[in-house]
């Protein structure tokens, strides 16, 4: 699996995915993280399962996983009470 990094400004986006020959029958193998912090975030889930669109069968998803840094004042943790479901505040 490639390893994919992008910088840009204050955000590093760290992930890797693996190939559509390769799917799962849930989503318990997609992980995301924010500042070292294992989430839940709607936005980055679909971002990846877009780039599937047309090329997994239906029902099936992708194994991955995406690493986001940015400032901690761009991100509200506060928005589920243990903390794994966050807002980017932009």
């Amino acid at each position: 699996i490639p390893l994919i990094k992008h910088t840009q400004k204050d955000i590093t986006i760290i992930g890797a995915i693996t190939h559509h020959q390769y799917f799962r029958y849930d989503r318990n193998s997609i992980f995301l993280f924010v500042n070292n912090r294992w989430v839940k975030n709607k936005e980055l889930s679909n971002a990846m399962l877009n780039g599937y669109l047309n090329v997994l069968p239906a029902g099936r998803f992708p194994a991955g996983f995406i690493l986001v840094t940015v400032d901690p004042h761009e991100v509200d943790i506060n928005t589920h009470p243990r903390k794994e479901e966050v807002v980017f505040v932009h």
